[in-house]
């Protein structure tokens, strides 16, 4: 193992320092001694490290390298990877161009946190106590109605958690998006027959299968898939880029709250729930299922995919 490690760095030795294929080889031969010669980390600032390793005693010298990771020597001349691998941000953004399964993992993580967001969750949450007072429900019932909301949102939560081990993230993602479609839908459906006996328990009802659909998949399986599409090597930076689009895409929605329920009216959730039926087909044709699988398995899966 350490022969060939040695004649790899040999190949790799004239690349440039950024090269992306010269980091991916750098970091999985971290990963391999770090497995098996149980690697100490050091950091850049140390300048000498003492390795054992089954017995045997090894100097490692940091040597710093602009925009790559420390690097040491392990005695031969050769340069080795520390155990601290570091990326600039932009780094994701050049791999998602190069590496098929970096490229697809991004597409996937930040479709998803859009997704949620473009759902209409937070609106639900945030104004549909003053939006269905504004259509006919007292305020005593839409009192009633967020509490029971928040109180089956994190009931259905807790009960997700339990069934991604057991059912898979794919099948919970692809009912939620459903079942937030039809809710929402039905919703709207009550909102236009404003007078009815039946408004009342016909909101309510709607409300709260619409935030339980989004507890049961939506909401945790999304938030989980950046940490297990992306490759090792990237999933901080891939992480960090799929909550910015979640955060951007929610300050969106908000910002257009009132300009849409002006001038939608009681159809207010019939955009969000074009948006989940057209989530439901982008899910189905390109969310893998990862329960049970290893990260490696995942990564090859991803690049054989694309």
């Amino acid at each position: 193992n350490d022969l060939m490690a040695e004649e790899m760095l040999v190949q790799l030795r004239d690349r440039p320092a950024m090269d992306m294929e010269l980091q991916e080889e750098l970091h999985c031969m971290l990963s391999v001694v770090q497995r098996n010669a149980e690697l100490r980390p050091i950091s850049r600032s140390s300048s000498r490290s003492s390795i054992n390793s089954r017995g045997s005693s090894y100097t490692q010298l940091a040597v710093a390298v602009p925009g790559m990771p420390a690097l040491g020597s392990n005695g031969s001349g050769l340069p080795v990877p520390t155990a601290s691998v570091e990326l600039p941000p932009q780094a994701i953004l050049r791999a998602a161009a190069s590496n098929p399964a970096v490229r697809r993992a991004l597409l996937i993580c930040c479709c998803s946190m859009a997704l949620q967001q473009a759902s209409g969750i937070n609106n639900a949450f945030n104004f549909s106590s003053a939006f269905l007072q504004r259509n006919g429900l007292s305020e005593e019932t839409c009192t009633l109605m967020v509490i029971g909301m928040n109180a089956c949102n994190v009931l259905v939560t807790v009960v997700s958690v339990s069934l991604m081990d057991q059912v898979g993230r794919r099948p919970l993602l692809l009912l939620s998006l459903v079942v937030m479609a039809v809710a929402a839908a039905l919703l709207t459906f009550v909102l236009a027959h404003a007078g009815a006996a039946w408004v009342t328990p016909g909101c309510v009802a709607a409300v709260v299968a619409y935030v339980a659909g989004f507890g049961i998949g939506l909401g945790p399986v999304a938030g989980l898939l950046p940490a297990e599409l992306f490759p090792s090597l990237y999933r901080s930076s891939g992480c960090a880029a799929a909550w910015s689009v979640l955060w951007l895409s929610g300050f969106a929605v908000a910002q257009l709250f009132l300009v849409q329920a002006n001038a939608l009216g009681s159809s207010l959730f019939m955009p969000h729930v074009a948006i989940l039926v057209v989530g439901f087909f982008f899910c189905v044709c390109s969310v893998p299922e990862t329960r049970g699988k290893s990260l490696e398995q995942i990564e090859k899966e991803m690049m054989r995919d694309e």
